[in-house]
């Protein structure tokens, strides 16, 4: 009897412990996403700074700009003094496009990419018909690509011409006020979704990943030919390593342009999700 009395008290004490004890802790609750928020019309600069996080690859659910037109890489067309240099591209003979201003090329280039391609930066084998550029109206939002065309107008001193979303226009402009937080981009569910979402057609081909870049390897097969690139590593191992650390190793005859920090924009699931689709390509 007195053993069970006993355990009776142990019970009840260890009961307390663990009911009341927790309640004397900080009480942490989870707070939901912080909504987008909205006010009014954008400032010029403020308009213009969302253009440069476009360009840098900071905003718009891609690789930014940059990502391409690096001068470095020479991976597409440099974007200097681009208020100039598009009014120029109108008068090329090659021009067959609609664009009538600068400001109207700068759009077209990114909405309809192979209106006109710039002579030696097309797909090969298209005799500069056929860009090897992303439609970029698949990632921004129509006053995006506008923030865009700002900032390339005036990074080099030249006039801008288009104007800030005013905070009474459709299309998710009202979204875009001073001090707009923009919400993030959702995680790629596919890996179809994933290389749109990071813009890996501009460079790569994979027949079932639904791109055809020409610029650097083909990952058609990667989980095959990966696993010989680097003795004692296995291709899923290759893979990670080329999306983390893309300068450890670069195949021979290809430029090394594989951004650094690549794989920081991503988010675990999907890096994995990607790691795994292409270590299954064989």
């Amino acid at each position: 009897m007195k053993t069970f009395i006993k355990v009776i008290v142990f019970s009840a004490v260890i009961l307390s412990v663990y009911t009341i004890f927790p309640m004397t802790l900080p009480q942490q609750r989870s707070e939901p996403p912080p909504l987008e928020e909205k006010v009014g019309a954008l400032t010029m600069d403020k308009f213009i700074d969302i253009g440069k996080d476009i360009f840098e690859g900071k905003r718009g659910g891609f690789g930014g700009c940059i990502l391409c037109h690096d001068p470095k890489l020479r991976r597409a067309p440099e974007l200097v003094n681009m208020h100039a240099t598009s009014e120029d591209r109108l008068k090329d003979p090659r021009y067959k496009g609609k664009a009538k201003k600068g400001e109207e090329y700068l759009r077209e280039s990114m909405m309809e990419p192979s209106a006109f391609v710039v002579a030696g930066f097309g797909v090969a084998g298209s005799n500069d018909t056929k860009s090897p550029m992303l439609e970029i109206k698949k990632y921004l939002k129509p006053w995006e690509i506008n923030a865009a065309i700002a900032f390339l107008q005036s990074k080099d001193g030249g006039e801008v011409t288009v104007q800030p979303p005013t905070g009474d226009e459709g299309g998710g402009e009202k979204e875009a006020g001073a001090g707009a937080v923009a919400a993030p981009p959702a995680p790629a569910r596919t890996p179809q979704e994933f290389f749109q979402k990071y813009g890996c057609g501009a460079c790569h081909k994979h027949e079932k990943g639904g791109i055809a870049g020409a610029l650097a390897p083909d990952l058609t097969h990667i989980g095959s030919s990966g696993a010989k690139r680097r003795p004692g590593m296995s291709a899923r191992d290759y893979i990670r390593e080329s999306i983390l650390n893309p300068t450890a190793f670069i195949v021979p005859g290809m430029p090394p342009i594989m951004p650094p920090g690549f794989g920081d924009r991503m988010t675990a699931g999907e890096f994995e999700m990607a790691v795994a689709f292409l270590a299954d390509s064989k």
